[in-house]
């Protein structure tokens, strides 16, 4: 894996509209959660999105 990466992973409360919890989990576990990126979650690494301040 070379260097160690880590992901942000956020649970949801669906009834509450609210954050139950936030954990640091690496890219496998990543990919587990979030399986809705076919590529992976480590193919978001690999391009930049270009960010524009609106406020």
């Amino acid at each position: 894996m070379g260097k160690y990466k880590a992901f942000n992973c956020v649970n949801w409360d669906m009834n509450k509209d609210e954050i139950i919890e936030i954990e640091w989990v690496n890219e496998e576990r990543a990919n587990e959660l979030m399986p809705y990126y076919p590529e992976g979650v480590e193919s978001l690494l690999e391009a930049s999105s270009p960010y524009t301040f609106q406020g």
